[in-house]
Formats: C-alpha cells, sequence, structure tokens
C-alpha cells in the first residue's frame, strides 16, 4: 500500500504547527533595561541610542523567517505561514536587536511583575521617574515601599 502523507508533507506540516504555536506566544511583558549604578535617563538615552537598529533586526528577522519557510514548509506552505505571522516575527526581531544594542552597553531586559506593573500604573510624575529609577537600578517593588515607606 502506498505511502499516503509522503514525508515532505508531514515536515511541513510539522513546521505549520511550531509557527502556528509561536504565534501564539504569550505578549511581551512591559520591562527595563537594568543596570546597577544607572539611573532612568542613561537608560533612557541608551534606548535612544538602540533605536534605530530595530527596523533592520525586524526586517533580517523575516527575511531569515521566510528563507527558512521555504525550506521547511515548501514554496507554497511556508512562505503562507510567515506571512500570517509576519507582524509577530517583525516585532520580536526588532525587539532582539535592541535587546542586542543594550547588552553591548551592559544593560539586561527586566521584565515587570503584575505587581510592579500595577504600581507603576498608579504613580504619575516624579514618582513614577523614582519607581523607574529604582528598577533600572536592579531594585524591587518590595525594596521600593521598604525605601520610600510606601504601601
Amino acid at each position: 500500500m502506498p505511502n499516503r502523507f509522503p514525508a515532505r508533507t508531514l515536515s511541513g506540516l510539522a513546521f505549520a504547527a511550531v509557527l502556528g504555536l509561536s504565534a501564539c506566544a504569550k505578549t511581551p511583558v512591559p520591562s527595563v533595561p537594568a543596570q546597577p549604578g544607572k539611573s532612568i535617563s542613561e537608560a533612557h538615552e541608551a534606548v535612544r541610542i538602540c533605536g534605530p537598529r530595530a527596523p533592520a533586526g525586524g526586517k533580517n528577522a523575516v527575511t531569515g523567517s521566510y528563507i527558512g519557510g521555504v525550506l521547511w514548509g515548501g514554496l507554497i506552505i511556508g512562505p503562507a505561514i510567515i506571512a500570517a505571522n509576519e507582524h509577530h516575527i517583525r516585532a520580536n526581531g526588532e525587539r532582539r536587536a535592541i535587546d542586542k544594542c543594550l547588552e553591548e552597553q551592559g544593560y539586561t531586559r527586566r521584565e515587570m511583575t503584575p505587581e510592579e506593573i500595577k504600581f507603576l500604573n498608579a504613580l504619575y510624575g516624579y514618582q513614577r521617574q523614582i519607581f523607574l529609577d529604582h528598577l533600572v537600578t536592579g531594585g524591587t517593588l518590595a525594596g521600593f515601599k521598604q525605601e520610600y515607606d510606601v504601601q
């Protein structure tokens, strides 16, 4: 009895499943570039310097994905799957490019906890800047509340 599903079809289906799952990946949480001894204004300047690298990083990620899509999913299925996920792929490529640039300057991405996001969203003006400054230097919400006697 002949094989009804050739290996190429199975590899294309596997590729589609992997890309489908990657499209369902969670949205990145808010984060700050962290480096002990740096301030929020220094981190802001570092992000401003790294910003121009984002478009090239996104474009490279999309281009690489289309090439990989053709290799793994064929000329029709691969590019179709990539096209459906292009925005997500581009955004991740841009994020990685900025992260790489910040790492070259000694920063790491510090993802904020849900409690920190809620606390930050309740702050305004100078209080917000002080809290972000605290996070950039590597601090935590608990440490901030203790240091500034906040409830």
